[in-house]
């Protein structure tokens, strides 16, 4: 046990550099203002239709707008009778992600996060008198195979309400409602939108992209299964960020933060501990020393790859 407890001492002293990386790392990903030029404000909910976002259409009927739009224009185009699509409702129909509209002016820029499915979000600005850009990572869509050309996948396709143009404008809204002052404005980032669909015999899982109208799928061979442990492990390890509303992701967020603290605090109780064993201090220290240099070693090269990489 002597030996165990002397391993771990060493061992720990040895990686406390890295502990502390990541842990810190970790608390960036998951408040991606924080320590950064972006100031962070939230949104409500909208109290009616007439308030910014209150008018917006639910996931599920502007599904069924893109199921329509996609039956008149393939009949328009073949000039036959429309097909009859339908969407499954054994399944949820949901956005993966939230809308960013970005407005600019000659002295700030600002970002409004909108969660369609409730209408809030959060509005991000920062002066433009410096460069630094927030961390995008939750603009990107999650990668997917690209599906084979279907009967029914167009781009183009519109819908009836005027899902973006609403959007855009009512965030012009909330900015002059707060006394902010834009020259520009324009949508940053479109989520896509996910729904199962009945055609052609089969049922198809839908995407919808409503940044440029385009529709793709991939046709459903076998009942609708859950990720595999695999790919949900690794989507635990890079999942992060608040969303702007409480759900799944808000509590793994909430136990990336406590990880944070965790993680230094047995970082910095680990080096109290250590300093009590005089037997040990100084080579403890030596360990540490080592750490701390390779460490450095190591982030330097990590610095000049990931700005050439960047550049």
């Amino acid at each position: 046990m002597k030996l165990v407890r002397r391993v771990h001492l060493y061992s720990g002293l040895f990686l406390l550099p890295w502990v502390l990386l990541y842990g810190v790392t970790a608390l960036l990903f998951n408040h991606p203002t924080t320590f950064s030029v972006w100031t962070s404000a939230r949104i409500g909910k909208p109290a009616d239709e007439a308030a910014p976002f209150g008018a917006l259409t639910s996931p599920d009927a502007l599904a069924e707008e893109v199921v329509r739009a996609l039956e008149r224009t393939i009949g328009e185009e073949t000039g036959e009778e429309p097909p009859d699509f339908e969407v499954a409702r054994d399944r949820v129909i949901r956005f993966d992600g939230e809308f960013i509209v970005e407005a600019e002016s000659t002295s700030a820029q600002h970002r409004v996060r909108i969660d369609p499915a409730v209408g809030n979000g959060m509005l991000v600005s920062r002066s433009l008198e410096t460069s630094l850009d927030p961390d995008a990572a939750s603009e990107a869509d999650d990668a997917e195979t690209e599906a084979e050309p279907l009967s029914f996948a167009r781009a183009g396709i519109e819908v009836e309400s005027p899902y973006l143009e609403t959007l855009v404008t009512d965030a012009g809204r909330v900015l002059g409602d707060r006394g902010l002052e834009h020259d520009s404005i324009g949508l940053r980032f479109s989520p896509v939108l996910r729904f199962d669909m009945h055609a052609h015999g089969s049922r198809w899982h839908v995407r919808y992209e409503p940044d440029g109208g385009v529709v793709s799928g991939v046709e459903l061979l076998e009942p609708p299964a859950g990720i595999g442990l695999r790919d949900f492990l690794t989507e635990l390890h890079l999942a992060h960020e608040y969303p702007t509303n409480v759900r799944a992701r808000w509590w793994w967020g909430l136990v990336v933060d406590a990880m944070f603290v965790a993680m230094v605090f047995w970082g910095v109780s680990g080096v109290l501990m250590w300093v009590q064993i005089k037997s040990v201090r100084w080579k403890g220290l030596a360990f540490l020393a080592a750490s701390t240099a390779f460490t450095i070693f190591v982030l330097v090269l990590m610095y000049r790859e990931l700005s050439f990489a960047l550049a």
